[in-house]
């Protein structure tokens, strides 16, 4: 069941979201121009959930790496800074989707 958003997200936390939301929104606009995407938003407690997904033509996340790209492991690295759990979801053909679940219970770096 979801509760209400909090009001107010940890700076380090709320810039890594954001961010981490930047970079798939960025890809689609490169690579799935006519696939819809989704942003989903809920909190649970004390954690937001963060979903983005999207139509569009996916990729396999192991072999991606290989092609020098950065997009991956910057919002991998993001959530890690803020000790948050990112998974990413992709196959050819199937879409993608990332997920980022945020908590707010645990102190965040620099603070």
């Amino acid at each position: 069941m979801s509760e209400p958003l909090p009001r107010s997200v940890p700076l380090p936390s709320a810039t890594a979201a954001y961010r981490i939301v930047q970079e798939p929104l960025s890809n689609a606009t490169k690579y799935a121009l006519e696939a819809p995407v989704t942003i989903t938003l809920t909190a649970e407690q004390d954690c937001l959930r963060l979903m983005i997904s999207d139509t569009g033509p996916g990729f396999d996340p192991v072999n991606i790496r290989t092609k020098g790209g950065l997009g991956m492991i910057s919002m991998q690295e993001r959530a890690r800074l803020v000790g948050d759990d990112l998974q990413i979801q992709s196959q050819p053909g199937k879409g993608t989707t990332i997920s980022l679940e945020i908590s707010l219970a645990k102190p965040v770096n620099g603070e």
